[in-house]
């Protein structure tokens, strides 16, 4: 089953009336972006209000720029976010140590919210090795279906004995009015050096890993080739526009 994720600018009404289409469309899971501009617990606690068994996750908060591990934990607490159903997506880049920052944030949330996955934002072998090690999963960006089938063969060979997962923003967009918005994200993740360098490495362009389509067959035929691929793809919501119509045309076509 597919994931939904959007970003936390969101509108919290939009979230409000968007997570049960998503729910009920049979959409395993949503997650939202935690940026500067917009709060994912906020957003989870809006979906969280509306929604029963939909698992919530967050993908993912910089540990060492903008909510510490513990911090997040007293989030979760105090919204009151069901525990049950929830994933936090950490990740960290700023020296000494990112490996070690996210080490200890994997330990601070298993000791302060005990059951609840911790998933790591991973980019090099290192950090994934890390997540799937120590982590119960790592969340992953901008691969096409065979680069997908490789980060799934590195993850058995790195953590055979664990259950850890691998999770997979798939950006989509759907009609012309929002392929400048996907275009546009491709180029700003290019624009960053380690981002640059690993498409380099993987020898494709972030836009051969996008999804940008006209129809909902299109869209349905190219998520497939994610399907039974990776352990949790997630249809990642690229749109022109922050309104309910335009996440809900997605939510709608990738139905089966």
């Amino acid at each position: 089953q597919f994931g939904f994720g959007i970003t936390g600018k969101v509108p919290l009404e939009i979230v409000r009336e968007l997570a049960p289409l998503v729910e009920e469309a049979g959409f395993s899971s949503m997650w939202f972006n935690h940026i500067t501009r917009g709060n994912a617990y906020s957003s989870m606690e809006a979906a969280a209000e509306v929604t029963t068994s939909l698992v919530l996750g967050s993908g993912v908060t910089s540990i060492d720029s903008m909510m510490s591990a513990q911090e997040i934990a007293e989030e979760v607490r105090a919204r009151r976010l069901p525990q049950d159903r929830l994933i936090i997506g950490i990740g960290a880049n700023k020296p000494p140590s990112p490996l070690s920052t996210v080490q200890n944030g994997i330990d601070v949330i298993n000791r302060e919210l005990p059951g609840v996955p911790v998933y790591v934002g991973a980019l090099g072998p290192k950090m994934r090795t890390l997540g799937v090690q120590h982590g119960q999963g790592i969340l992953l960006n901008w691969l096409t279906p065979d680069a997908a089938k490789s980060a799934m063969d590195d993850r058995r060979n790195d953590a055979p004995e664990t259950d850890a997962k691998v999770a997979l923003y798939v950006r989509c967009s759907l009609g012309e009015e929002n392929h400048e918005a996907i275009r546009s994200e491709a180029a700003r993740y290019e624009s960053f050096p380690s981002y640059g360098a690993n498409f380099d490495r993987l020898g494709f362009r972030a836009m051969d890993a996008a999804v940008a389509v006209d129809s909902a067959a299109d869209l349905q035929s190219r998520l497939a080739a994610y399907q039974g691929v990776i352990d949790q793809p997630i249809l990642r919501a690229i749109t022109a526009e922050d309104t309910l119509k335009a996440y809900a045309s997605l939510v709608e076509s990738a139905r089966n």
